[in-house]
This record gives structure tokens, sequence and C-alpha cells, in this order.
């Protein structure tokens, strides 16, 4: 994973994909959580033009969009954390992100804080708060009100699955006929 941290961000994504191409295992996770989306997310500089369209192949290869780092959290939130680039600036990272159904908003992760959470109380990012709440919209059952329980909290009826962990989707969008095949772009939501 080390490759991935090089410090010229074209250099980074190229260095991705010539991996992914020869075989790289993207479900690689260090032993504190850290996998593919964060070495790629957390570096110092980042070129969405070069990286955002590399950072689907990882995860369509397995890599966990919702793994939590014991540092920094889950890979939305160590892309929220990079405080040095606007949301503008950072929307083709979103876009990916938010187009993948399995994204958890309501995962615990850094700070004990899912990233619905941190986008709802964010003074510095408060452009996220209306995607993430469509992303729950679309994919999740009362995503909002399950994003209120806090750890130690009794889970909601109807929320929670049957042995108390998140249901994975919203069993009744697809029923009812209502998700959609991607989520909305994220900077057309903004």
């Amino acid at each position: 994973m080390a490759a991935l941290t090089n410090v010229v961000p074209a250099a980074r994504a190229g260095i991705a994909a010539v991996l992914l191409d020869d075989g790289a295992d993207a479900r690689v996770t260090s032993a504190d959580g850290v996998n593919t989306l964060h070495a790629m997310l957390g570096s110092a500089a980042l070129d969405p033009a070069f990286e955002a369209p590399v950072l689907r192949r990882p995860i369509d290869g397995g890599a966990d969009v919702n793994g939590v780092a014991e540092e920094s959290g889950t890979p939305l939130q160590v892309l929220m954390a990079q405080f040095r680039y606007t949301d503008e600036v950072l929307a083709p990272f979103y876009d990916v992100l938010f187009s993948y159904s399995h994204l958890d908003l309501l995962k615990i992760g850094a700070y004990d804080k899912s990233a619905y959470a941190m986008a709802v109380k964010s003074g510095r990012r408060p452009a996220l708060r209306l995607p993430t709440e469509q992303h729950l919209r679309v994919w999740w059952c009362d995503g909002p009100a399950r994003a209120r329980i806090g750890r130690g909290q009794a889970p909601l009826a109807g929320v929670y699955g049957p042995l108390g962990g998140p249901e994975r989707r919203c069993r009744c969008a697809p029923a009812a006929g209502l998700a959609p095949a991607r989520t909305p772009k994220w900077s057309a939501a903004v």
C-alpha cells in the first residue's frame, strides 16, 4: 500500500492502475484498518482529475468502502478531513463514493461518529448534508432517524436487522421500484 501514498497525484493514480492491472488485491487492509481507499484519499496532495476515475477500480475489486481505520475512520471521513480542498474540488471523489449503494453513511468511524453525523454537524462541510440525506433516502430505510442513535442506545425497530446489525440496503426501495441504478451525482445535488 505504500506505493499508493506517492506524493504526486498523477503518479499515484498511475501506480494504482498498474497495480490493479497486474492483479494486486484491492481488499488488502492493514492491522489498523487502513485499506486502499484510505491510502488513496488520505494523501496530502489530491488531483480529482487523475484520481477520481481510478478510485472506482479498487472498490469494484473489493476494497471496503465502509472500512474503518483506527485513526481516521471510513474512507469518506478521510476525504471529509481534507480541509485544504473545497467540496467543489472534492466533488469527483464524492461522486464515485456516493455512486455505490452499499456506502454506509451511518457506520461509526472517526470520533465515534458516522460520516452522516459529521456532514450534518460540520461547519466546514455544510454542502455535504444534502447529498448524504439524498443517499440515505434512496438506499436506506429511515436513515436520518437511525443516525440519531448513538453508541450504547437501543436500535430502532425496523431499521436494524434481526441480529442488531444495520441492514445493508433498504428492502422496501427495490420492491417498490424506487431505487435508481445510481445515486444522483453529488455535484448536481449541491
